[in-house]
């Protein structure tokens, strides 16, 4: 932590204060960015001598301390094409790994994930066109916390649950952003 907060000093006080609201408020709207360009552009020209703003020390620690596990997805309903006879389990390690042949529905179960849990890009929930009905689209979700498991019953309206928020989904599509 030392070292991340020594090398966002050296960063541009305008950088340094986006930082700051997008660690603490979790999205800039468009006027912050407008504002913050402003400041950047004053920087530039030399015209800005505001003091560089303080790197929250928590921001990279998890928000919640108890221990988390994700256990399971089931009842989907209105995603792709999936109709899941069971649940998908992860087992009780700290890592889990989704693989299986194309088609079998890896992708639709990672971008429900991403949706739950709040991934930067979580890519479009696609409805399942083989039903004639169009179900909202769902699913359940079992998570232990502090351990004892609940049960989620999500949809899409709902957007990112709170408490999934520090489950880390990492996919193609992360390691493509990553790079």
């Amino acid at each position: 932590m030392d070292d991340l907060t020594t090398w966002f000093k050296d960063r541009p006080r305008w950088l340094q204060e986006a930082a700051n609201l997008l660690l603490t408020k979790g999205v800039l709207t468009d006027e912050v960015v407008d504002i913050l360009l402003a400041k950047c552009l004053r920087e530039a020209n030399s015209e800005d001598s505001t003091v560089a703003v303080a790197f929250p020390t928590d921001a990279i620690y998890p928000q919640n301390a108890s221990p988390l596990h994700l256990c399971s997805i089931s009842n989907v309903k209105g995603i792709n094409a999936l109709a899941p006879r069971s649940p998908l389990d992860f087992g009780q390690s700290n890592l889990a790994i989704v693989y299986g042949s194309n088609g079998s529905g890896k992708s639709g179960y990672v971008r429900i994930l991403k949706h739950v849990c709040g991934s930067r890009n979580p890519g479009a929930l696609h409805p399942n066109v083989f039903a004639e009905d169009r179900p909202e689209q769902s699913a359940s979700i079992t998570y232990k916390s502090d351990n004892q498991e609940h049960h989620l019953c999500w949809n899409v309206r709902d957007g990112v649950h709170g408490d999934l928020r520090s489950v880390d989904i990492f996919d193609s599509e992360c390691g493509r952003m990553y790079l």
